[in-house]
């Protein structure tokens, strides 16, 4: 067994990178890849694998196979078994763990040729692996924004080879105006640079006002409770390259990524990236501000009022019949003040409107891949809830199931939390386990480096 692996992975990845030596940080990340991934594995079930790393998967198994695929991963592909009933029905979770995240995207982008082969494995088996494809396209929304970032990410490095020896800053660390213009068509990136804030009293435009602005996101995890979405949990996730699916039916935010301006880790200098998915044909290219409105960070209790960073908020309307992306502009003919003269809003935003899946829309997506998101949307569409069965039991014995089932949910809810705590420190929302050395890997250049 490998010394790296030693003591059944007692230490995290993360103390292993802060303790080893040159030749095992040079290394680590090709190791935490075939554990995750091995070579000798099928293709289809290791990018399961990595999916279920980066995309917070949620398994859902109806039937034997779907069961047998999510105990595989658990035998052979690093994801943990939390609970398990006495039908040996399991409740398994992905570790949040940054560098196992970072395996995870090194496997998807490297070694799957060609790249979009990765969006036709996933459309091809998403049903049939059993896993919760989101609510109101969520899910879709998540790959857009990774696959922008992962683009930003290659482009540092085109090869494999060249990002040995592996440095967070130099390798996975973005700027926000790359990740947009990522995000965005080529045809709109002057608009962009030059954009506005749509709310605020900010007149900076886009590039002026993210300048000196980085990101550093690798994976999501889901969060259960919208309240302890804050900025002091938001820190310490930032540290640890974790973007945010929050709470489901829950306030108006449905994925949250967290920027940073300068190099100081701190709540004033959190950079909130909001975004909602609309997977209903109501929605299209038409901008509805109420949507937009219903983001609003310090309403949801996020962040405090009179922020001098801005924040970016987007929609993507995905069931859209027609592509367009729309900068939304402030309106026009109202005054960035209220009658009394207090400022209208406390704080600056800079809104995007996303209509359809397609390569007009966003740069990110290739037209290879638009028939593979299509799929993608169509199937986390809900068409029909059928209706509950008429039991013939009576009222007390169906009283009683019920109960047996919310106490047993709660037990399976507790022990998710107790997993996760005792798996990420950043759950508790104190000190996140990355050291502090780790800070200055992640935002400040070396002082050696041209």
């Amino acid at each position: 067994m490998s010394p790296i692996w030693g003591a059944q992975c007692k230490f995290s990845f993360a103390t292993r990178w802060a303790s080893g030596t040159g030749d095992i940080r040079d290394k680590l990340l090709d190791f935490v890849r075939n554990k995750l991934a091995p070579g000798h594995a099928d293709t289809t079930i290791n990018v399961l694998a990595c999916l279920a790393v980066r995309f917070a998967v949620e398994f859902r198994p109806r039937n034997e196979r779907q069961e047998y695929i999510e105990h595989r991963l658990v035998e052979n592909h690093m994801r943990y078994c939390i609970g398990a009933d006495s039908h040996l029905r399991m409740t398994t979770t992905a570790p949040s763990e940054p560098l196992l995240a970072e395996a995870a995207f090194e496997y998807l982008r490297y070694f799957c040729h060609p790249p979009e082969q990765v969006l036709s494995t996933i459309a091809t088996n998403l049903d049939s692996w059993g896993i919760h494809q989101g609510d109101r396209g969520e899910f879709v929304m998540s790959l857009i924004w990774m696959a922008a970032r992962d683009a930003v990410v290659v482009g540092k490095a085109r090869s494999l080879s060249n990002r040995r020896p592996w440095d967070p800053f130099r390798h996975s660390v973005i700027s926000i105006v790359d990740f947009m213009k990522k995000l965005v068509p080529t045809s709109f990136h002057q608009e962009l640079e030059c954009m506005v804030p749509s709310v605020g009293d900010g007149t900076d435009g886009f590039l002026q006002a993210f300048e000196g602005c980085h990101l550093w996101c690798n994976h999501f995890i889901q969060v259960q409770d919208f309240e302890v979405i804050n900025t002091r949990f938001l820190c310490a996730l930032l540290s640890n390259g974790v973007g945010v699916l929050c709470a489901p039916n829950k306030a108006g935010v449905g994925l949250l990524w967290i920027g940073l301006k300068g190099d100081e880790i701190c709540e004033e200098n959190l950079v909130l990236i909001l975004g909602q998915a609309k997977n209903d044909r109501s929605y299209g290219t038409e901008t509805v501000s109420h949507i937009l409105d219903a983001m609003n960070p310090i309403e949801l209790g996020i962040c405090a009022g009179d922020r001098s960073v801005p924040i970016i908020r987007m929609v993507f309307a995905l069931a859209s019949r027609d592509p367009g992306v729309t900068l939304v502009s402030p309106p026009s003919g109202q005054s960035q003040h209220s009658k009394d003269g207090s400022k209208r809003s406390s704080f600056t935003s800079y809104d995007f409107w996303f209509a359809g899946v397609d390569p007009s829309t966003f740069g990110c997506v290739t037209s290879e891949e638009v028939r593979h998101y299509q799929d993608l949307v169509a199937s986390s569409r809900i068409l029909y809830n059928p209706p509950l069965p008429v039991s013939p039991l009576p009222d007390s014995r169906i009283m009683r199931i019920s109960e047996d089932l919310m106490d047993e949910t709660a037990d399976v809810g507790e022990a998710r939390v107790n997993m996760r705590r005792a798996a990420n420190s950043m759950r508790m929302a104190l000190k996140p386990h990355f050291p502090h050395t780790w800070h200055d890997l992640l935002f400040k250049e070396k002082e050696n480096e041209g």
